[in-house]
């Protein structure tokens, strides 16, 4: 089961292996905050120490990392790389930009009939998006999750039903039963998994709106440990993850609470 849900997309890629050569290669396939797979004129070991480089974003990305798998595809090799442990908070600025240029490509498909390479989008997205204040602010994607959580105002009682709406490494959007005063400091608490303590995690109110007689709360997390959150975030993703493949092989739609369940049984079966 992978741990991080992976998005597509043909963005040019170098590869520089461990003599800091530059090897041949091809575009992206596909990336997610853990890794990513990419094509290759040549073969690599697995086990491989490489550095990859993306430079067509507004903020170029480089990390270290290491080939997991590398097979024959076409006439060249497809090569799956895994990023150095603890860099996923980094890789997700990386991810939510390539996501904002495939966007942007099947935009303009869309509305003006034009096929863009990866190579084109990332340049034109750049040179339109790139200086404005939302794609600035807005660092991570965010992912949808339905998952019970607490939340509860510093030094009171916690709110009752409340459940997640999106995540990302810098806040969240909650669901609750009642409304939460926007400038409120509150706590974020989700069960820790995996015989993990739980994660808990303070903020500060950004918006509250009604909806369909329930409130949308937006919190900004207080801390900057991106590492912290990542974890949180890899966490909610194996549990959407095993959600979809449940829906997929048996054809189960799981509410969150259900998926937190038997994501945790299926763990504690699997555990030796």
């Amino acid at each position: 089961m992978r741990t991080f849900r992976r998005y597509s997309s043909d963005i040019p890629i170098e590869i520089i292996d461990d003599e800091s050569r530059l090897r041949p290669s091809g575009p992206l396939h596909d990336v997610s905050y853990g890794g990513l797979a990419c094509g290759s004129d040549i073969a690599f070991e697995s086990g491989a120490l490489v550095k990859v480089r993306i430079s067509q974003l507004s903020t170029p990305f480089e990390a270290d990392g290491v080939v997991i798998w590398c097979e024959p595809k076409g006439d060249g090799f497809e090569v799956g790389i895994q990023f150095r442990e603890g860099r996923e908070a980094f890789a997700a600025r990386m991810v939510a930009q390539v996501c904002q240029i495939e966007d942007y490509k099947k935009k303009v498909l869309e509305t003006e009939g034009r096929e863009l390479t990866g190579d084109e989008a990332a340049t034109e997205w750049i040179a339109k998006n790139a200086h404005k204040k939302e794609v600035q602010e807005r660092s991570f994607i965010r992912h949808p999750s339905d998952i019970p959580i607490e939340i509860a105002k510093l030094e009171k009682d916690k709110l009752a039903d409340t459940k997640l709406s999106n995540f990302s490494v810098e806040g969240a959007c909650i669901v609750s039963s009642t409304p939460v005063e926007v400038g409120q400091y509150v706590s974020i608490r989700l069960p820790g998994m995996n015989d993990q303590p739980d994660h808990t995690a303070e903020g500060i109110v950004m918006w509250c709106s009604q909806k369909e007689g329930q409130y949308e709360v937006g919190v900004k997390f207080r801390e900057s440990d991106e590492a912290y959150y990542s974890d949180l975030l890899r966490q909610i993703s194996q549990i959407e993850n095993f959600r979809e493949e449940v829906q997929q092989l048996e054809g189960r739609e799981l509410s969150g609470e259900d998926a937190v369940r038997e994501y945790m049984a299926y763990i504690a079966r699997n555990k030796n």
